[in-house]
Formats: structure tokens, sequence, C-alpha cells
């Protein structure tokens, strides 16, 4: 693959609409690939055309180059675990099996909350509570659930996707 070819087709695909994110696949000089996503699609291609030469060798070092590369897009449809992955990198997540509409997980993380407590948990009676990191459901009423926790066919299932 050529630096053109990569240009055209992620330009198509931007034009296209949908595209959250870059992954590419970068050959480093110790053997290994690393794999490198960005969201911001138009500053990744601004940095390619600067610092890579026509057959995606780094300028700088040419035992560094573009292997491969692939787009995250919002009807990109993938597995429990790549979804918990998008999750932890601050996306919602949702399933195509679901029928509510609107329906997404985020992650919660560092939250404070005040919530109303039985008489019986006095020590927590009007104060803001840190709690742990956690996963809320976004429901199709528009209410939120945290803590939500995945069913077997939710884990199972290939059909989760970004919201984006």
């Amino acid at each position: 693959m050529k630096k053109a070819e990569l240009i055209a087709t992620v330009e198509a695909a931007l034009a296209e609409g949908g595209v959250l994110g870059i992954a590419l696949m970068i050959h480093m000089p110790t053997g290994e690939t690393e794999i490198i996503e960005n969201p911001n699609v138009p500053a990744k291609l601004a940095y390619i055309q600067r610092a890579y030469n026509d057959d995606l060798v780094l300028n700088t070092c040419p035992d560094i180059y573009i292997e491969d590369f692939g787009l995250v897009r919002t009807h990109d449809t993938m597995d429990f675990g790549t979804a918990i992955q998008n999750l932890k990198n601050g996306a919602r997540i949702a399933r195509q099996g679901w029928n509510g509409k609107n329906m997404y997980v985020f992650l919660a993380e560092g939250q404070s909350i005040e919530f109303t407590t039985p008489a019986d948990m006095s020590e927590f009676k009007d104060q803001e509570v840190e709690v742990s990191d956690m996963m809320v459901l976004r429901t199709a009423q528009g209410t939120l659930q945290p803590g939500w926790l995945a069913t077997q066919s939710d884990i199972l299932a290939e059909d989760w996707y970004v919201v984006s």
C-alpha cells in the first residue's frame, strides 16, 4: 500500500461519514507491530502526509513504517471484549439487538453522587459520596441505571457498536 492510497481511502470514508477514528499498525524497529488508535482522523492524516514517505516509511527512521490501517465506524459491530476496550477508552457502547432507542452504556469513573439514604445509614446522610468506577446504562426512558451488569446474551453477542 502506498501513502496516496491510504489517504484517498480514508478521505473517501470521511466523506461518507460515520468514521470515529483510525487505527494504524506500525512496524517498530524491534520487529513488533504497535497499534496506534486516534479519534482525530484529519490530524492523523496530516501527520502521515508530513512524516511518512510514499511507501509509508517514517522519514526520520526507515525501520518504522505503516503496515496496515483500519477505521472505526459508527456502524461497525464487535464482540463484547472489543466493546469493553472501547468503553475503557471513553466511548459509549450499545447493542443492535436492544429494543430501546437511545440506550447505551458508558463508564462512570471517579464520580461523586448525592443520594437519599435509609435511616440506618445515617453516616452518609446529606453527604456527597465518592463511588467506585462503574458501567452505567442509559435506558430507553432516559434514566440512568448505575452498576449495570451485562447478561450472558450481552457477553456472547457480536452486535455491539460504538455510539456516536
